[in-house]
């Protein structure tokens, strides 16, 4: 009988630890050696922002939304802050429910440059960001509107639908709203 427990055991123990190996298969997915992190922050904006192999979406869309965060706040560090940057990294810390951090993001991403009378309405799309953050309902209605009534210009119309997608699920978690 002993014998017999002793056998179910060992062979407990055998599949617990042949099961162990899958994490670090996790963590290598999710790292960047130096060389690759070094070419990845050496990218220009426009590449390292909008690039689905060549920047912080390379770690994003594999699910390693820490990592990516990471690299985007080095990135920042290494080339200074780009309004677009700070903005990616406020949407990733809200889909980690980390608002606290997002905020003083979103405010990093209002562009100064960008007149009231510019058709392209960046910052009333920040703001409708921040309004979801504060859990400001009436503020994300009014900047989604300002948005709708500038549809004209396509970004405009593009943001507008996050927006609305926002006000729509009001009371869910980021995470939620856009689960891919």
């Amino acid at each position: 009988m002993k014998r017999l427990f002793f056998l179910l055991l060992l062979s407990l123990a055998v599949t617990c630890q042949a099961e162990e190996p899958a994490k670090p298969e996790i963590d290598k997915q999710c790292a960047l050696n130096d060389e690759q992190q070094l070419n990845l922050l050496n990218q220009t904006v426009d590449v390292f922002d909008a690039n689905d192999q060549l920047g912080w979406r390379v770690l994003a869309n594999k699910g390693c939304v820490a990592e990516a965060i990471a690299l985007i706040k080095k990135y920042r560090e290494k080339n200074g802050s780009v309004y677009r940057t700070a903005f990616h990294e406020a949407q990733l810390r809200l889909s980690m429910e980390d608002r606290g951090n997002a905020r003083p993001l979103l405010f990093a991403s209002l562009r100064s440059d960008l007149l009231s009378d510019n058709p392209f309405k960046w910052n009333d799309y920040v703001l409708g960001y921040l309004a979801y953050v504060d859990h400001d309902k009436d503020a994300l209605t009014f900047y989604f509107g300002k948005l709708e009534k500038n549809s004209f210009d396509i970004r405009n119309k593009m943001n507008a639908k996050i927006l609305i997608r926002l006000l729509e699920n009001f009371d869910k978690p980021y995470y939620e709203i856009f689960q891919r």
